[in-house]
């Protein structure tokens, strides 16, 4: 299968997304794209410049396109998600477009895996409108010891040495381990998930 050779000059393939192609790398796959239903290429994957994320298209015999995504977050979760589409070979502004919405597409399943594989909930404290903790909860029942994977975090539970009242703290720990939905507040702090 040959490798496009618009990508040995870019560890990373687009801006800030996965689709968002530099300039001579979208230019390349146009021209893979041109060279018909015969044609088998790969980028090999490559990642995106600001977002822990990376993707592979792989262009088969025909008018199939594979297209790849993988994530990882701060804790070294990974997560993988794949589309195949069929496009016309004759239209090739069409491909470019069928080929960014599966990008996306697969990159949402991807960030859907890594949230099924992940072995954390991470949660806020918020004081105002100011983010003053951060609580990181061990769902994987102790797999991994006293020190979550990853190497943002060194430790389980409260992350800071705030001067969130010890009152407070046991309220929100409480909760958290009587958790159904939502968030929690107490003097003025309000615990919730983060990706809320």
């Amino acid at each position: 299968m040959k490798h496009l050779e618009c990508m040995s000059t870019h560890y990373d393939g687009s801006h800030w997304g996965l689709a968002d192609w530099y300039p001579e790398i979208e230019e390349g796959i146009r021209k893979a794209l041109a060279l018909g239903i015969e044609a088998e290429w790969t980028t090999d994957w490559y990642s995106s410049k600001k977002e822990i994320a990376s993707a592979n298209i792989t262009k088969l015999s025909g008018n199939e396109i594979i297209i790849e995504a993988s994530v990882l977050d701060d804790f070294d979760t990974n997560g993988y998600g794949d589309m195949r589409i069929t496009v016309d070979l004759d239209d090739v502004d069409e491909c470019i477009n069928k080929i960014r919405k599966a990008i996306d597409e697969a990159w949402d399943e991807a960030e859907q895996d890594r949230k099924d594989n992940q072995i954390y909930v991470g949660y806020k404290v918020i004081l105002g409108n100011a983010w003053v903790e951060t609580y990181i909860f061990d769902s994987s029942g102790g797999m991994y010891g006293d020190e979550p994977p990853g190497d943002n975090y060194h430790q389980w539970g409260w992350q800071e040495d705030t001067e969130i009242p010890d009152k407070v703290k046991d309220v929100f720990e409480d909760w958290l381990m009587s958790y159904k939905d939502g968030e929690c507040t107490c003097n003025n702090y309000t615990i919730k998930e983060w990706s809320e």
